[in-house]
């Protein structure tokens, strides 16, 4: 850990100081928007690796804010914080782009762990994308150098969790891959998360193949296992 930048937009201000002291202690360095107006306008200044975003914000929401740095090619990793009974928008706050969600009211070690997990999660993709290899399956081609997916020459524009997720699949040659470890790739450790996150960037990265012209369904699923990409 080296002082990550931390962005936090909520406008619970108990809250929002309780995520900031946590974070100061945890060795990070946190700052705060109170609207998602407020974040962009930090965001057009500073450079930040970890954002984490309320879903309800007055005027833009914490969906809208996440969808519109995600046009804008930001890959910063991204929680969103959600309400404890809304299951339906924290599969739309992973839709919009979002890499994580954490139901409210939350454990702030919680909080930080799932940081801390994103950021190593970033340095072991950073290091995995150094030994480059090109994967072909089908239409679809990976270069693991760049992070870079197209089919038949179109970019596909994805999320970082919805790479590490492709990629995932695409390593195991064709074989199934349990939901259980995909999630575990996500985050880089034992811990294992909600596996409906998994399903929720399968059917964005099926989503985003289909809307670039691939011809072949490549991600098959294994009912009650998980799933395997080849033609």
């Amino acid at each position: 850990m080296s002082g990550e930048r931390i962005l936090i937009v909520d406008d619970e201000r108990p809250l929002l100081d309780g995520i900031i002291h946590n974070l100061r202690q945890a060795g990070y360095h946190p700052h705060a928007a109170t609207s998602a107006e407020e974040a962009l306008q930090h965001l057009e200044q500073e450079t930040y690796d970890v954002g984490i975003f309320d879903l309800m914000l007055p005027g833009m929401s914490g969906f809208d804010l996440c969808q519109k740095l995600r046009a804008q090619n930001n890959d910063m990793p991204i929680i969103m914080l959600t309400a404890r009974d809304g299951e339906d928008d924290r599969v739309r706050g992973l839709q919009s782009g979002a890499d994580d969600y954490i139901v409210k009211p939350f454990s702030q070690r919680e909080l930080v762990s799932r940081v801390a997990a994103l950021l190593r999660r970033r340095e072991m993709d950073a290091s995995a994308a150094r030994r480059s290899q090109l994967i072909r399956v089908g239409d679809l081609e990976i270069d693991t150098a760049t992070q870079q997916v197209t089919v038949r020459d179109r970019k596909v524009v994805l999320t970082p969790s919805e790479y590490v997720v492709l990629a995932s699949l695409a390593r195991a040659q064709g074989t199934t891959v349990p939901r259980v470890e995909i999630v575990r790739e996500l985050w880089n450790s034992s811990h294992t998360g909600d596996e409906r996150v998994c399903d929720v960037h399968v059917y964005a990265i099926r989503q985003k193949l289909r809307q670039v012209g691939c011809r072949q369904e490549l991600i098959h699923t294994t009912r009650g296992i998980g799933y395997a990409l080849r033609v």
